[in-house]
């Protein structure tokens, strides 16, 4: 179902302007001095009552609605919210699963304040329906009374794919053609599936065995991990092609943090996010032998970075014990690329942020230790502030500190390309592969997710690994 197919809402006897005065429903948290002890979920979410209550608060407006317009993967929204209204919790997941394959994950992650919710007209006058959690809720509801739906198994084509990478987009292209009767094989170059999902998302978002019942399911569909190998480096996609598959998937994201030339980056107790939350949100069953050494936070932490990976270090940090945690970010408050529902929970957590500001050196100790940070302040400048920030002259400061996290935006890896004779990739080294199709400029070779540029959100990687899946499979059935 897309919005092109979708039909007329049926009429459902309610009462908008009733409806409108509901009130909203409060997203239930675990207290915050017994969540900073752990690494549970955080979030408690809704219970049957509230859930029905805040579904309750969707007009069911006629096509063409807005949330579903403005969801990337057209989830039918207000049906869904019918379902859950009446109690139908199985049967709304059910409408989600029609055309997203993993609710679990977008009802956590999406910042649907920018999507579904913040493009409802309810919420232009009144508090945001909470789509996001209420996807969630009936996604869990029916996976703890059914599990994950079982999938049919097809009869085999023939046809072999390999699948590099598996975070949201490899994960939806593995099951959309392991549906469709193909061969997948996953290469993963971590330890455990996941990529993303597992790797740099804290388990206080997202819980690991959610992504660990979900490759389950694959898996009885026929779709076989490897592990530890990284495509480009362990294996060549050309070995790929001679080993029998027919068309390469690369759902790689965005290998690189992008990190300017940063005196001190060196100094021990100074962190990438990618490290920093591999080596403290998981066990040592996910971790490379050489990454798992504790990390000693002390009692001051900063992180630079305004983004996803910021906001979750800074949480991470506090459950490690840290007791002053700082996110120190370069824009104003309005240009942080994070969901407002983190960012508050960091804050409950006493996590302080400051905005207009960057690292200029990490100073260290007589051992090689950082202890404090000269961050430089910054102003806003030019016609538009948000591309042009200036140093304020003469405002540099020094920050005490016993641990450095560095969140910056991701780039290119550029090996995959170098590795992949007549793949192309743009002037920055992102992927260049049709939009609609995922085809690179090798044929066979498909891509989507972060490693083109295009996509920063879990919610966008599986909208274009569904595209993506129906293009390979065409390509598939060109083949003799």
């Amino acid at each position: 179902m897309n919005r092109n197919t979708r039909t007329e809402p049926p009429e459902r006897d309610i009462d908008r302007r009733e409806r409108l005065q509901m009130l909203a429903q409060r997203l239930d948290y675990r207290p915050v001095e017994e969540r900073i002890q752990d690494f549970d979920e955080a979030c408690l979410g809704f219970t049957p009552e509230t859930a029905r209550a805040e579904a309750s608060r969707c007009i069911q407006c006629p096509s063409p609605q807005a949330c579903v317009l403005a969801c990337p993967l057209h989830n039918d929204i207000p049906a869904a919210m019918w379902e859950i209204s009446e109690g139908n919790f199985s049967k709304a997941a059910a409408i989600y699963r029609e055309t997203s394959n993993f609710p679990e994950l977008c009802g956590r992650l999406c910042p649907d304040e920018f999507l579904c919710a913040g493009s409802c007209g309810v919420g232009k006058f009144y508090p945001d329906i909470r789509f996001g959690r209420l996807e969630a809720f009936v996604a869990d509801y029916q996976r703890g009374a059914e599990g994950f739906p079982i999938l049919k198994v097809p009869p085999p084509t023939g046809r072999r794919v390999a699948v590099s990478g598996s975070g949201p987009a490899g994960l939806t292209v593995a099951e959309e053609l392991a549906k469709l009767g193909h061969e997948i094989t996953v290469f993963e170059m971590q330890c455990r599936p996941g990529g993303t999902l597992v790797y740099t998302i804290p388990r206080f978002r997202l819980p690991v065995e959610i992504v660990e019942a979900k490759v389950a399911q694959l898996e009885r569909l026929g779709v076989e991990f490897v592990l530890e190998t990284r495509v480009g480096q362990d294996v060549a996609v050309d070995d790929l092609f001679r080993h029998g598959y027919h068309a390469v998937f690369l759902g790689t994201g965005a290998g690189l943090e992008i990190v300017a030339e940063l005196p001190g980056a060196d100094l021990e107790g100074a962190y990438l996010a990618t490290e920093f939350l591999m080596r403290t949100n998981l066990d040592k069953a996910y971790i490379p032998p050489h990454m798992q050494s504790p990390v000693q936070v002390g009692e001051r932490v900063a992180v630079f970075g305004g983004g996803h990976a910021a906001v979750d270090c800074v949480r991470t940090a506090v459950r490690m014990g840290a007791r002053e945690v700082t996110c120190f970010f370069r824009g104003s408050e309005t240009d942080m690329l994070c969901r407002l529902e983190d960012r508050l929970a960091a804050q409950e957590e006493h996590v302080r942020f400051v905005a207009l500001t960057e690292p200029a050196v990490l100073i260290g100790d007589k051992t090689g230790h950082v202890v404090q940070v000269l961050c430089q302040r910054m102003r806003l400048g030019g016609r538009d502030p948000r591309n042009q920030l200036i140093p304020v002259e003469g405002s540099l400061y020094t920050v005490d500190t016993d641990l450095v996290v560095l969140a910056p935006e991701r780039g290119p890896d550029p090996l995959i390309a170098e590795a992949t004779p007549g793949m192309k990739v743009d002037p920055e080294g992102w992927v260049i592969r049709d939009k609609e199709t995922g085809q690179t400029t090798r044929s066979g070779v498909f891509a989507a997710g972060d490693n083109t540029g295009k996509s920063h959100l879990a919610v966008l990687a599986i909208e274009e690994g569904r595209k993506v899946a129906a293009g390979i499979h065409r390509y598939l059935s060109t083949l003799e």
